[in-house]
């Protein structure tokens, strides 16, 4: 399989094309039995490959805990080569929280269909129908108050939310000092408006400064998705 955009020669199939920073699938769909496990890659509308695990490779140890903790890396080590929007797990709670543990900043669905479980994951997909947009977190940066308050903490969380495939632009806006005076560094993300609009209040002490966040959602209800991502990022 080549890269969409640049066309390299991928070294597996739906790899992340580190040439020209692009994402070759858009969802992994992870299917674990109890010694083995299927690994798929794909989008809305196309399968890009699937990949077979065994629970045991050849010359491991026989101790369990050390075979259970090799193989969900090995699942993960092939979810992170594609970088995948969403990561749809089949799989008993055990494995669900290890794949959660090692993948915090991926979106992960639960996902135990009873049929056809491509279809369904894909119209899952397209039900989402929001936008992404594959720029740097730096150049989603806007507006005139370059300033933010609390210092590290207030630039990790501008970059966290930066950081999602849904935010367009991130403006942060003035500082207001009318706060209550107690308090350490804090951050609250607001309901997002009509247009699918969100805000972050970011506070320290008695400062209070609003983060307006563009996103690619078209109305309330679409920005939920946004709203869940963002809460998710700013809160690790």
């Amino acid at each position: 399989m080549k890269c969409g955009v640049c066309k390299k020669k991928l070294e597996q199939p739906g790899d992340y094309c580190l040439e020209c920073d692009t994402r070759n699938c858009e969802s992994v769909y992870v299917k674990t039995k109890d010694k083995s496990a299927e690994v798929t890659f794909l989008d809305t509308n196309s399968v890009h490959g699937k990949t077979t695990l065994n629970w045991i490779e050849n010359g491991e140890s026989k101790n369990e805990r050390v075979l259970e903790r090799n193989f969900v890396g090995r699942i993960v080590d092939i979810v992170r080569r594609k970088k995948p929007e969403y990561v749809y797990i089949n799989a008993d709670s055990s494995r669900i929280r290890a794949f959660r543990s090692h993948l915090p900043n991926t979106e992960i669905f639960i996902f135990k269909p009873e049929s056809n479980p491509i279809e369904d994951i894909q119209n899952h997909m397209s039900t989402k129908g929001l936008e992404t947009v594959e720029k740097n977190p730096s150049d989603k940066l806007g507006g005139s108050h370059t300033t933010v308050i609390g210092g590290r903490d207030g630039e990790s969380v501008i970059m966290s939310i930066a950081s999602c495939s849904f935010v367009k632009k991130v403006i942060p806006g003035p500082i207001d000092g009318g706060g209550n005076s107690g308090g350490g560094f804090r951050s609250e993300l607001t309901r997002s408006d009509s247009s699918g609009n969100i805000k972050v209040l970011i506070k320290e002490g008695g400062t209070v400064q609003t983060i307006r966040v563009v996103t690619t959602a078209q109305d309330r209800d679409s920005a939920s998705i946004v709203e869940e991502r963002v809460e998710k990022l700013i809160t690790n």
